[in-house]
């Protein structure tokens, strides 16, 4: 018995055979340029003349195509990739448009804001020009931290042993006391939102002034609690955070801050604490909070519950800015019966991309109270 071994195509062949041949009966669409005419010679030769309109544009796409040649393949990537980042900028630009005759407004004095200079008396007009600009902040950050910039695996150990050590002074809550070791070990992972995305996107979310309390929950070695404070008119700016270590860390800087740029800070109070933001001391020092910041992406739901409860009893809350959701499948109605915080703020949060150091990048979540 004999077997025929079927032929096989070539890929060509193939290719040539789906592909549709135009005959002498399909018409063929004309491709012309605007504004251009044709002038038949003979049957099978035409030549197209340009209006002197488009000559410039022709121009400039030949020089542009010659300097692209001349480009190394990274930089023709780099080049394109600024276009495009450019072209996505320009589509989210906002106009505003400013009355020239306008009085700017002066922020109003706090009257619970704390001097770190004894005897000082702060007016308006000196914290406006407190206020430094990004670049300079980046610099100092990296100044007072950068002890933590330079070995930062301290504040990235949460194992249960570190766990227990550093939280042993801290007065803890029956739920942070009941929480399992992989709960809590989430909880108390380490992770930062990247100085520059800070002042891009978080920084107009929060919309600062000088008569706000902030409280940054969770604030690990307080680097955004410093940032606000250079950044902004805020005059009183606290973190609270459960690792002792992280604290530490945070203090040493402020102490830095202090003794290296302390005519940034006479008229602000900022402050590092430890703490559980789920214990009732922690919360009853809180009720004067008027904005707040939580990256409660790793909050297990139960503490994330307790977190939104304060919310609640927080009667002067303007704003609060988190890195997740405060409730994932928000209806109205159902939330208002439950008796849940997200009816506290319009619906929905406003979001912006940031850069982390957990990940390329996350979202930042800005709840307004309505």
């Amino acid at each position: 018995m004999s077997f025929v071994t079927p032929r096989k195509e070539t890929r060509g062949a193939a290719k040539d055979k789906r592909k549709h041949k135009p005959t002498g009966a399909t018409p063929l669409p004309d491709k012309k340029k605007p504004g251009s005419r044709t002038v038949q010679i003979t049957d099978t030769i035409s030549v197209e003349f340009t209006d002197p309109e488009d000559d410039e544009d022709v121009v400039g796409q030949v020089d542009a195509t010659k300097q692209e040649e001349e480009l190394t393949p990274a930089q023709l990537r780099s080049q394109r990739k600024g276009r495009r980042d450019m072209r996505r900028l320009s589509d989210k630009m906002e106009y505003v448009k400013v009355d020239p005759k306008a009085t700017p407004q002066q922020p109003t004095p706090s009257k619970n804001a704390k001097s770190i200079v004894p005897n000082a008396k702060p007016d308006a007009a000196t914290s406006t020009s407190l206020i430094l600009p990004p670049t300079q902040v980046l610099e100092i950050l990296t100044k007072i931290f950068a002890e933590v910039e330079q070995d930062d695996r301290a504040m990235y150990k949460v194992n249960p042993d570190v766990i227990r050590e550093e939280t042993s002074q801290c007065v803890k809550s029956s739920l942070v006391e009941k929480t399992n070791a992989a709960d809590l070990k989430r909880l108390l992972t380490y992770g930062e939102v990247l100085p520059e995305a800070f002042t891009s996107s978080i920084i107009p979310f929060l919309s600062l002034e000088a008569s706000d309390v902030f409280y940054d929950l969770g604030c690990g070695t307080g680097k955004i609690v410093v940032q606000v404070a250079l950044e902004t008119t805020l005059r009183d700016a606290r973190g609270i955070e459960l690792m002792l270590n992280r604290v530490v860390e945070g203090q040493r800087a402020l102490d830095r801050l202090q003794s290296t740029y302390p005519e940034h800070i006479s008229t602000k109070s900022i402050s590092i604490l430890q703490g559980d933001i789920c214990h009732s001391a922690t919360q009853v020092a809180m009720m004067d909070a008027t904005v707040v910041f939580i990256n409660n992406v790793l909050f297990p739901p139960e503490v994330m519950s307790a977190v939104c409860d304060l919310l609640k009893q927080l009667k002067n809350l303007k704003r609060v800015v988190t890195m997740k959701k405060i409730c994932e499948r928000h209806r109205e109605g159902r939330c208002r019966r439950d008796g849940n915080a997200c009816v506290l703020f319009n619906d929905p949060p406003v979001q912006a991309k940031v850069a982390v150091s957990w990940a390329k990048h996350a979202f930042a979540y800005l709840y307004q109270v309505r």
